[in-house]
């Protein structure tokens, strides 16, 4: 991996560019994110009590949701601007995060001949589609499952290559190499390698893929332990061991633009490895392992529908599917998932659907992210948390949000 590395060194010293001594003034911009959220069903009040440990991509990471009021969703301070024509620089904080982590993005772009340009630092790690859309051109108040999963921040550094014309065939060929840590300095050598193609056809048509290959993020000096699987077929430590938490996956999109209709659509499979309740571990006490198999892959797909009937008013619709378990592996006799007796009875299958219906209204009909207030009406399959006394089977339960955006 070193040798990635010095080859991207190598390529910055080896361009012969000259930069200008004239430094451009920063721009500033930013975005505020206010919610109004009103629960449908007061079970989502019990959620970190009730949880079955899998519906962490919304609620656990989004406490909006967990009771009716108002709350600041975000806010982005971002500075940009240009040491020279070839230099570019852009900065990015969030307040709102109650942990050191406030940092979202930091790179440095070095524009190269042949439409060349590298990025160093942190960033979204060019996955998926929805998570990739800028929060102030997002359509709705809340990204989709997928995206807030596996768009997380990363640092890293890219490569990538521009090709074709503007007015048919163009795209972007991204390769690039992230500590596979989140916000974080590394703790061991081994790397992600993520590679990302992005086409246009015209200016309606905007589709691609993506891949990651990856394996722990924990510190491996020799001093590993596995989780220990149930069931009669549970693997070794060794197997464990050596599989390193393998992960992987890849996804695809196509998006079209058109003057009142707006669609999207994006598949994304793959195995979880360290990303889901990882199998090894570094520290004294191994942490909680709700991970039935050690290939247990996923599948997520969502679709999206748009529609402006003019320039304030827009309608939309999405459907938003996450399967933690796809093709239902796990070691033991019988499915994990299902409870045939008791209090807890029914079936937890990891399968988790979200139908989000939405109305938007842009104050500036020349700027639809400039202002606007988003009304988001949520509805959840109920097999995200255990019955409470006085319930039976599943339990789940719905959201109305209200955001007002302002961007500047």
């Amino acid at each position: 991996m070193n040798k990635s590395i010095n080859a991207l060194t190598a390529m910055i010293l080896l361009s012969g560019l000259a930069v200008s001594a004239q430094v451009s003034a920063p721009r500033v911009g930013g975005l505020a994110h206010i919610w109004y959220t009103q629960m449908l069903d007061s079970n989502l009040r019990h959620f970190d009590s009730q949880s079955t440990g899998f519906r962490n991509a919304n609620f656990q990471n989004m406490p909006q949701f967990k009771e009716n009021g108002f709350s600041i969703k975000r806010i982005d301070l971002k500075v940009d601007g240009k040491i020279s024509d070839d230099v570019e620089y852009y900065i990015n904080i969030d307040p709102t995060i109650s942990n050191s982590a406030v940092l979202q993005d930091v790179f440095i772009k070095y524009k190269m001949p042949h439409k060349i340009e590298l990025m160093v630092g942190q960033f979204k790690p060019f996955q998926t589609f929805d998570g990739f859309i800028p929060p102030a051109d997002a359509l709705f108040a809340e990204y989709a499952q997928l995206a807030n999963l596996f768009s997380g921040r990363e640092r890293g550094a890219w490569l990538s290559k521009g090709f074709g014309s503007p007015e048919a065939l163009s795209g972007r060929l991204h390769v690039g190499i992230t500590n596979g840590y989140g916000k974080n300095n590394d703790l061991n050598s081994q790397k992600d390698i993520v590679a990302r193609l992005d086409l246009n056809y015209g200016k309606r048509h905007y589709f691609g893929g993506y891949a990651l290959q990856g394996s722990t993020d924990q510190p491996d000096t020799g001093g590993l332990k596995a989780i220990q699987f149930n069931g009669a077929n549970a693997p070794s430590d060794e197997k464990i061991l050596d599989n390193k938490d393998n992960t992987s996956h890849c996804g695809v999109f196509y998006n079209f633009r058109g003057d009142k209709i707006y669609m999207s659509a994006e598949v994304m499979t793959g195995i979880w490895g360290r990303r889901f309740f990882p199998s090894v571990y570094a520290s004294a006490v191994a942490p909680a392992s709700l991970r039935a198999h050690l290939d247990q892959a996923f599948l997520s797909y969502v679709g999206v529908f748009a529609y402006d009937i003019n320039k304030h008013h827009k309608l939309l619709a999405r459907y938003d599917y996450m399967d933690y378990n796809h093709g239902d592996k796990w070691y033991s006799d019988r499915s994990p998932y299902v409870i045939p007796s008791g209090g807890l009875a029914g079936d937890y299958a990891p399968k988790f659907t979200e139908i989000t219906l939405g109305y938007t209204y842009a104050f500036l009909q020349d700027s639809h992210k400039a202002a606007n207030i988003k009304a988001n009406y949520v509805m959840r399959s109920k097999n995200f948390l255990y019955p409470r006394p006085g319930q039976t089977g599943e339990q789940g339960g719905d959201s109305l949000v209200v955001a007002l955006q302002v961007a500047f």
